[in-house]
């Protein structure tokens, strides 16, 4: 079976699980139309996440995916940070708030803190991708049991290999026109700034991120344009098997509901026309 029917998806599109920005209002509206909805996990507490995994569970009975990152933790520079927090002090005065008493890093990795990964083994969504690196065996062992796939952004063909020896289901491959959100795994290694088609040859992937747009009601009307772009053409004749559409939401429920009626009303056409 492949990782598209594992996932029941119906349309091949994937949702970009962006941190800070996916909500589970999106991740739903798009399982529910037949793609596969996911949360960017990377930015939340444990008990945040806990809870938007808990939405989206309520909000589709269908297979979604969350990211997390797995970046190498910098070492921590106390000195340099007080310096950074009196050069903002002034900053902080002019607009009447307190600055912060230390520093806190925006994005936890999985690699230091258990904490993410215990709110989604606590509720496992059917898919879990990983982004600037891979877990620890310990961790990948324990998602294995609680049933869920498992997949890994690559920027390269080592990274790529990398990610299969690990046992993983899939590869999400990442060209340099992702720019600086690119999940590379060693920022200071040689970067061969591999284009997305070449690390989707190097790295026999399943999806890619190709888009990105700020309206959920923008979703059919994308892919379709994406669907009849002679790139998407092409990329579909070099056997990729699915698309990644990132998006945000904006216009409450309504949208999501519009959504998932118009995914259902047009995505034959899309599949017929160039599946």
């Amino acid at each position: 079976m492949d990782i598209l029917a594992r996932l029941g998806m119906q349309v091949p599109v994937v949702q970009a699980p962006m941190a800070g920005i996916s909500t589970p209002a999106l991740a739903a509206a798009v399982s529910n139309a037949g793609g596969l909805g996911s949360l960017g996990l990377a930015a939340m507490t444990g008990p945040e996440a806990a809870q938007a995994i808990a939405e989206t569970h309520r909000m589709t009975g269908r297979p979604f995916g969350v990211n997390l990152f797995c970046h190498q933790p910098r070492p921590r520079d106390p000195a340099a940070e007080a310096r950074w927090l009196d050069r903002l002090a002034p900053h902080f005065a002019r607009m009447g708030a307190e600055p912060p008493r230390s520093l806190t890093p925006g994005y936890p990795s999985v690699l230091e803190s258990d904490e993410l990964l215990g709110a989604v083994l606590a509720a496992p969504p059917a898919l879990v991708t990983f982004h600037f690196g891979l877990p620890h065996p310990d961790q990948i062992a324990a998602l294995r049991e609680r049933g869920c796939l498992l997949g890994a952004t690559a920027t390269s063909e080592a990274e790529a290999t990398r990610i299969r020896d690990a046992g993983f289901d899939l590869i999400v491959a990442q060209g340099w026109q992702a720019g600086g959100h690119r999940g590379i795994f060693d920022p200071s290694a040689p970067d061969a700034r591999m284009t997305t088609l070449a690390a989707d040859e190097r790295s026999r992937v399943d999806t890619v991120r190709i888009a990105n747009d700020r309206d959920l009601d923008a979703f059919v009307r994308n892919l379709l344009r994406l669907f009849e772009n002679p790139k998407t053409r092409a990329d579909l004749r070099h056997g990729r098997l699915s698309f990644q559409l990132a998006g945000t939401q904006r216009g409450g429920a309504g949208s999501s509901r519009r959504i998932e009626r118009g995914a259902v009303t047009e995505r034959g056409f899309a599949l017929r026309a160039f599946a």
